[in-house]
């Protein structure tokens, strides 16, 4: 929803839409007042990014678009949407009460690197930064974003990974910390969660990773209080919980026993809390 509650923002991934309902004043939807199918232009099947052995083309099979996400930057001025088969990030200007509401900004759209999939994205509590995690190349892009004019300016492309990974992965969602300090980005089929410092610029370093205790997870979110992070686990049907560590940040290298790196501020440490749930693919926290 936008900030004010006056849309839902929709992104349909297998009809190829994005689309605007108006939230009525009973809570109910209304016909949509914006709608753009994204056609053609779909990326090759070979990520530009991917690590090697990467066989991932999940979402390039074409003809059109896959789009992904849509949600309101936060100033409530714009709208960003992913479409990961197109290898495509827009942005339209948002007009509350406008026919339609959506109109595209000056530079309608930026590229990510062909084929590499541009899934979710979150914004920096700024409203300047914005992160996006891309599917088959495996990547989390940091943009600067303009909130003038709407413009993204790719910065730096880092990989997802843990260092010296080789194989299919498919990276799935991407958090912000409420503090802004950290980024947190999702290894599917590698099943690791990779937390990333946010530098003084903006930029990134990964600083450690931590295994998810599951199987394909989907979906990760940070709860209201931020010192916790919960991880949907697909296909091992379960929810598993991780406290965020508050710890000053400390220079080490060696890993613990299960082979996952979770030392200092920032990283993450199972709770050994799991709740069943099945197939979980999404998560949110009521407030």
């Amino acid at each position: 929803m936008d900030k004010f509650r006056r849309y839902l923002f929709a992104a349909e991934y297998v009809g190829s839409y994005f689309e605007v309902f108006p939230i009525l004043a009973n809570g109910s939807l209304g016909p949509a007042v914006f709608q753009m199918k994204t056609v053609d232009n779909v990326g090759p099947k070979t990520a530009t990014s991917a690590p090697l052995g990467s066989f991932a083309i999940s979402a390039h099979e074409g003809p059109d678009g896959h789009p992904h996400q849509m949600e309101a930057d936060p100033s409530n001025h714009w709208v960003v949407g992913s479409d990961a088969a197109q290898d495509r990030i827009y942005v339209w200007k948002l007009t509350v009460g406008g026919t339609p509401p959506l109109t595209p900004a000056a530079i309608p759209f930026v590229n990510t690197p062909a084929g590499d999939g541009p899934r979710h994205f979150a914004f920096h509590p700024n409203g300047v930064w914005m992160y996006s995690i891309q599917e088959e190349g495996d990547t989390i892009i940091f943009w600067r974003f303009n909130p003038a004019t709407g413009s993204l300016t790719n910065e730096q492309q880092v990989s997802s990974l843990p260092p010296g990974f080789a194989g299919t992965v498919f990276t799935s969602e991407i958090r912000v910390s409420a503090d802004g300090r950290f980024v947190y980005g999702v290894n599917r089929l590698n099943d690791t969660i990779g937390v990333f410092r946010i530098g003084h610029d903006g930029r990134l370093t990964q600083v450690s990773h931590a295994l998810t205790l599951g199987d394909y997870p989907r979906i990760i979110t940070i709860d209201p209080s931020g010192q916790f992070i919960v991880c949907g686990n697909q296909r091992a049907d379960n929810v598993t919980t991780f406290r965020i560590s508050r710890e000053r940040e400390r220079e080490r290298e060696d890993d613990d026993r299960s082979g996952e790196s979770n030392r200092g501020h920032g990283s993450l440490t199972f709770t050994g809390n799991y709740t069943p749930v099945g197939s979980p693919s999404g998560m949110v926290f009521l407030i």
